[in-house]
């Protein structure tokens, strides 16, 4: 059973230095690490069913390996880092080692080694693997490897997220602090904390939210430990009740920017930024309720772009000011917030410090929907 925190006063997740299903219409450190393409809310085939199950054939003995085929429609992109989600079909638990140490993960060539961390382990069940194509461009395919007869040192967590993301949480808890995968150590810590830190996210764990906070619930100790430049790409997988009408903030920075599931005057997203020139607000398109949507926005102050996303598609952009001048972001007044009054859940927060471009975010959508990767059947290495 997952813990659950009682109400012990406003909700506070604050950031210590150093220290539901998809949408019906979508398309789709800890340690660090799966046929046919996969579905995120009911799994790429009955996960009670071995891949021997599934095919008939004998499983090969020994050390092996899988080949993960990748969209046609996103080879050559810019490589990323990937989600891959892992079940009976789609890897023996029974061959590999309890803690999953063995399992590793290369390109075509079958020598380059990527490097990979594991967000959930679960033998029997769905495990969750993010996984960073070092190639310049995105291959074709990758191998997965496993069934070796020891494990591996497990890669550290900052090698999976390249430079530009500023923080990666997986909400994670551990203890009553969520990391940072990042590296850059910003780990969250929650403070008078009201509802499930452990909670079943979009992806692996979540953090499920049930009463509203003045100060939080994420926020870092101080306003310059993760300030958001001038370009800027703000993620998130949010699920909240329909019949909550209160505002609700994804992200903000006060008086710099804010990031909404529900506007306060509309019942829809909202993206706000603040210049010289006064707020600038980019609205979406419908209503985020409580199947999980994946909401981004990316800010560049060069030439005034900014774009709010919702399930890797563009919902909507506009272009803020008339020259770099009246373009730049006011600075902060106060720590970045993440999920101030919001009530209901979020999974896998990132901040990256450019303006990620649309077929970045359309990728992303694809991996984290399990809807990227093709798994083919074991092979004997």
């Amino acid at each position: 059973m997952r813990p659950t925190i009682p109400a012990l006063g406003p909700l506070a997740l604050l950031l210590a230095a150093g220290a539901c299903s998809l949408d019906s219409d979508s398309m789709g450190r800890m340690p660090t690490l799966g046929g046919s393409t996969g579905n995120a809310s009911t799994g790429a085939q009955d996960e009670t069913a071995t891949a021997a199950e599934l095919t008939g054939e004998p499983l090969p003995e020994g050390p092996r390996r899988r080949r993960l085929d990748i969209d046609p429609q996103f080879v050559g992109d810019v490589s990323t880092t990937l989600l891959v989600r892992l079940d009976p079909t789609r890897i023996e638990y029974d061959d590999t080692q309890p803690d999953g140490s063995d399992l590793q993960f290369f390109g075509p060539d079958g020598i380059t080694r990527y490097p990979a961390e594991i967000e959930r382990w679960e033998p029997g069940g769905t495990s969750v693997v993010w996984v960073r194509v070092i190639d310049p461009a995105l291959p074709d395919h990758l191998w997965m490897h496993y069934a070796d007869g020891t494990g591996f040192p497990p890669d550290d967590p900052s090698e999976v997220w390249d430079g530009v993301f500023s923080a990666v949480w997986h909400m994670v808890a551990m203890g009553t602090a969520f990391p940072d995968s990042t590296g850059e150590g910003n780990p969250l810590v929650a403070v008078d904390f009201s509802g499930e830190l452990d909670a079943e996210g979009a992806i692996g764990h979540g953090v499920r939210i049930d009463a509203m906070g003045l100060n939080g619930p994420l926020a870092i100790s101080e306003v310059s430990d993760l300030s958001l430049g001038d370009a800027f790409t703000i993620e998130a997988w949010v699920s909240r009740p329909s019949e909550v009408e209160q505002h609700q903030l994804v992200a903000t920075a006060p008086g710099s920017v804010e990031l909404r599931a529900r506007n306060p005057t509309i019942d829809r997203p909202s993206m706000t930024i603040y210049t010289s020139t006064g707020p600038h607000r980019l609205e979406g398109a419908g209503t985020l309720g409580p199947s999980w949507s994946y909401l981004v926005a990316t800010y560049r102050s060069d030439d005034g772009m900014l774009v709010l996303y919702r399930n890797g598609e563009s919902e909507n952009s506009i272009v803020v000011g008339t020259g770099p001048e009246n373009r730049t972001l006011l600075a902060a007044t106060d720590r970045l917030h993440v999920g101030v009054d919001l009530v209901g859940s979020l999974d896998e927060v990132r901040i990256s410090s450019l303006a990620r471009p649309p077929g970045w975010v359309e990728l992303q959508h694809a991996s984290m929907s399990d809807a990227l990767l093709e798994f083919g059947p074991p092979e004997a290495r």
